[in-house]
């Protein structure tokens, strides 16, 4: 991570020299050269970076670790690396190559221009990776924190626990036993207070997400509905007034709802949590068989007893599992509790010093784990497998239901067939192969509906077990007629069936909601379309000086179709998308408003307004989006071909992009735009000194004057009329020296002097403005075009990447939002105005790209990327509380890349302990902070050496 800090300040200090110079003046080849190389340097710093973190993979899957979520993003992370190098910054160098052998300035100016843009879309792709890496980071730390102070809450509650059994009065209490309570207190205590900076820190990552959906709110809420603050400050005050008991309640639910947040932290897919369970099952086998050979061993009844603490500890690991596979792997959590249920047996026999029973308990206990740890495999393979073509989870359960008919006609023939012969031996006998293949075919459609409900594989595997032991029944000798097991059979198969019908009318349902849902994102695309088109007539009205009624009332109109069409939609929507629905009243009530402003010839008051109801329009999708996502999931449903979209979706892009540069290349220089900003924000600041120096007592009538004059320089310049600014900062100038000369305080009179001096300068850069040539009508009103044209290709994007990243969504919104603006101060025409939006623009798209490139990786891009357009970095940092650079690199040694923890998935599990223990070590031993920005220089220094 810290390479790809690095990376990214040296590509941006690069980027930034590429506008050096003036486009009118012809650009000095040696310039170009070093430009040129520096962006090779570059591309070797990336190609490094890629091969360190092909190292850091490689040594991942050689210790089986390649499928942990860690090393998914780590390959995300390099693939994207990869292609910035690959193909995007190969073509920068190609074009500043081309620009070194063009023959004229201006071809080689175009061929800088470009090469400065792909830049710029490098750029926003590293500092989007950068921001999404270190979230995704800091999210694997909170879920370790998380679970270590879990942990620790396990630990304390197993000491409330043993006082809680000595059953005596707070005041009855030996020293060494208030000691014990004492020191749970202040560990209480402790915990309440980490646990409440956690969630702070959890909530802040949540602010800066920009999905609604995102994982550290969903976090948030289990939290929240969990009551973990409030039980972690019960649990301290309850041992502090010493109810034990009550202490020890609320020290498991903080407990289990620690395990819970940290699970919704950093949420694993099903075969990731399966192959977790795996692994905890594993790791408890090895712990009972353990536990088992030890009690064989001892008959000493104080050393069985000695042992009941670690058989507690496997029950409420073995319980932990359970609940977290109970849906994913319902027969192998039913294993994890009945293995429980014997570990509980054990542990009475051990302190009842009981060694047979314990032992019987401890070996009971090992099977079912061992069961549990088949049935889990069984579920994984069935999770990683492909469902058939064409099947989802309605036709699997319609196909499965035939089965068990089937199965059930089948078991009450044979039952009737053995009822019949019960007093004929040999008939009893022959009947055992026919049960063994009923048997047989019930296994069998066990690994079938492992996807469905639960009910249903809980059944089927009962049905199973009573054909087996009917089976054994009639191989015996004498054989025994099993009619009580068949019937039993017969019973679990029609709760089975029942289960089904119940499953096969909510899958039904969900298939018909799924329908309503995708049709309603399809209407909801078109008006959101419609909604961007009504935006931009209604930007290009605000920016012209003269109203156009007629225009307005066209405008209102369409925006009342689109309201009205929204409408439609939300009428149409089905009860289960309350949220969509309510994201589209307070779009309708946005256009509502947009409309009435409309309707009053206000074209400005109508676009705030039109950018809530965008914007909601926007949560409307995403929120549908969400539901059609799970629609799918719960109906085992593919996600949809997107391959389509994404070409529609590139397609768009790339024509709003070159669109985009053709307007560019028609408005003036980003640099001449910067200066003339620059130049009215100092006129200002100018008025505004002057102003104090008015309200200073003694101040003379000059100083109003000057005052007034620099006021109305500074509204010139704003309106883009240098000539008449200057004429006005020449009036500030002089009467500020007449103030300067009247002045009998020698300190006024050196500002007035000081302030005198300043108008001087500044009136001299607006002379410089206006004697500059004035932008070509002619061109702005044709960069106009190309903006409106870019605006309609990202609102068609838009439209494409229902499927897409929040952050792309966002960032492309942002990037309508600054088309509108640039293309209706084209047609105003104010070309200074709209070179500036569209730089905005460029930006955002920019972004746009980058969150997609990731999401195509698998990484969530969720993170904001940067400030709004319109909105500087140091302005969005100072909202957030953040320095200027302290937030990217915290925590960004490159040590974090091994550095999550081994109980964690995908973390070192087939590393032995040793070497485990040696890698947590190593995180602690970082540099301390006071040598933060010398060791960051040193890498810096290095990271800039030429090799």
């Amino acid at each position: 991570i810290r390479s790809i800090h690095l990376i990214a300040a040296a590509a941006a200090t690069h980027f930034t020299a590429a506008s050096a110079f003036s486009q009118s003046a012809p650009l000095p080849a040696e310039h170009i050269r070093d430009q040129q190389l520096r962006q090779e340097q570059v591309k070797a710093q990336t190609d490094q970076a890629t091969a360190r973190l092909d190292a850091i993979i490689a040594d991942f899957d050689r210790n089986g670790l390649g499928d942990g979520e860690d090393v998914k993003t780590l390959r995300a992370v390099r693939t994207i690396l990869n292609r910035l190098s690959a193909e995007q910054m190969r073509q920068v160098i190609d074009l500043l190559q081309q620009a070194r052998g063009a023959g004229d300035s201006a071809a080689a100016w175009a061929q800088v221009t470009d090469a400065y843009r792909g830049q710029k879309t490098i750029i926003a792709q590293l500092a989007q990776l950068l921001l999404e890496y270190q979230r995704q980071q800091k999210l694997f730390e909170l879920s370790i924190r998380l679970n270590k102070l879990a942990e620790r809450q396990d630990a304390n509650l197993k000491q409330a626990v043993a006082l809680a059994k000595i059953n005596k009065p707070v005041d009855q209490l030996d020293p060494a036993q208030r000691t014990a309570l004492d020191v749970q207190q202040a560990e209480q205590e402790a915990l309440r207070d980490e646990i409440d900076t956690v969630l702070k820190q959890i909530a802040k990552l949540a602010d800066s997400s920009a999905a609604t959906d995102d994982a550290t709110r969903k976090a948030l809420d289990r939290a929240d509905k969990q009551r973990l603050a409030e039980n972690a400050r019960a649990a301290a005050d309850d041992l502090k007034t010493g109810n034990l008991f009550k202490a020890a309640s609320a020290e498991k639910q903080i407990r289990d709802t620690l395990r819970d947040v940290a699970r919704a932290v950093t949420p694993l897919d099903q075969a990731a949590r399966l192959r977790q369970a795996a692994a905890e099952i594993d790791r408890a086998i090895a712990d009972q068989k353990d536990l088992r050979d030890r009690v064989q061993k001892n008959d000493d009844g104080n050393r069985l007893k000695a042992m009941e603490p670690k058989q507690a500890d496997l029950v409420d690991r073995a319980d932990k599992v359970a609940r977290d596979i109970d849906t994913d792997a319902p027969l192998a959590a039913d294993a994890l509790r009945e293995a429980r249920d014997a570990m509980q047996q054990a542990r009475s026999a051990m302190n009842d010093a009981k060694k047979k029973e314990a032992t019987d308990q401890s070996k009971e206990a090992l099977a079912k784990l061992e069961q549990a740890k088949a049935d889990t495999q069984r579920s994984l393979e069935q999770a990683e497998a492909k469902a058939p073509d064409g099947k989802d989870k309605a036709d699997i359960a319609k196909d499965v239901k035939e089965k068990i008919r089937q199965l059930i006609a089948d078991q009450e023939a044979l039952a009737k067939s053995t009822l019949e012969g019960q007093a004929a031996a040999d008939k009893l006998k022959a009947s055992a192969p026919r049960q063994e293949d009923m048997k047989n075919r019930t296994t069998t459609l066990t690994d079938e509906v492992l996807t469905l409900d639960a009910a249903v594989p809980r059944a089927v595997a009962a049905a199973a077990r009573e054909m087996a032991l009917a089976t054994k029944r009639l191989a015996d000798s004498p054989p025994v007629n099993p009619a009580e097991q068949q019937n039993n059979a017969i019973a679990r198969l029609r709760e089975a069936e029942k289960a089904l019908d119940q499953q096969v009318a909510e899958l039904d349902k969900k298939q018909e909601e799924l329908k309503q849902v995708e049709k309603a994102r399809e209407k909801l695309a078109d008006a959101a379309r419609k909604q961007q088109e009504v935006n931009l007539d209604t930007a290009k009205q605000a920016a012209k000086e003269q109203p156009q009624p007629d225009q307005a009332a066209k405008t209102a109109e369409q925006q009342k179709q689109v309201a009205d069409q929204v409408q439609q939609v939300k009428d149409e929507l089905p009860q289960t998308t309350k949220d969509a629905a309510q994201s589209l009243d307070q779009a309708k009530q946005a256009m509502d408003q947009s409309k009435n402003q409309l309707d009053q010839k206000n074209p400005e008051a109508a676009q705030p307004p039109q950018q809530d109801a965008t914007e909601n329009l926007e949560n409307a999708q995403k929120q549908l989006a969400d539901r059609a996502d799970q629609l799918r999931e719960d109906l085992g449903q593919q996600p949809p071909p997107d391959a389509q979209a994404n070409e529609q979706l590139a397609d768009a892009m790339n024509k709003a992009k070159d669109e985009l540069n053709q307007a560019m290349d028609k408005l003036p220089p980003g640099e001449q735009v910067e200066q003339q900003k620059s130049l009215q924000q100092q006129q200002k600041q100018l008025a505004e000194d002057v102003g104090k120096m008015e309200s200073r007592p003694n101040a003379s009538k000059p100083v109003a004057d000057a005052q007034k004059a620099a006021e109305k320089a500074a509204n010139e310049l704003a309106d883009n009329k240098p000539a008449d600014a200057a004429k006005s900062m020449d009036q500030a100038a002089d009467a500020l020296k007449q103030a300067a000369d009247q002045a009998a305080d020698p300190q006024a009179k050196a500002d007035l002097q000081q302030a005198a001096a300043k108008q001087e300068d500044l009136k001299q850069q607006a002379e410089a403005q206006a004697a500059a040539a004035p932008p070509d009508p002619a061109k702005t009103q044709e960069a106009g075009e190309h903006l409106e044209k870019a605006a309609n290709a990202v609102a068609d994007a838009a439209k494409a990447a229902q499927q897409a990243s929040p952050a792309a969504q966002e960032a492309m919104r942002e990037a309508q939002e600054a088309l509108n603006q640039a293309a209706a101060q084209a047609a105003a025409p104010d070309a200074a105005q709209a070179q500036q939006h569209a730089a905005d623009a460029q930006k955002a798209l920019a972004q746009a790209q980058a969150a997609m490139a990731m999401a195509k990786e698998g990484m969530s891009a969720q993170a904001k990327a940067g400030p709004k357009p319109g909105e500087k970095a140091d302005e969005k940092n100072a909202k957030e509380g953040k320095g200027d650079r302290k937030d990217l690199s915290s925590n960004a040694d490159d040590t974090v890349l091994a550095g999550a923890d081994p109980k964690s998935t995908g973390q070192f599990i087939g590393l032995p302990q040793r070497d485990r223990d040696a890698i947590k070590q190593s995180e602690s031993e970082k540099y301390p902070e006071e040598y933060a920005p010398m060791v960051e220089q040193y890498l810096r220094n290095l990271s800039e050496t030429r090799r």
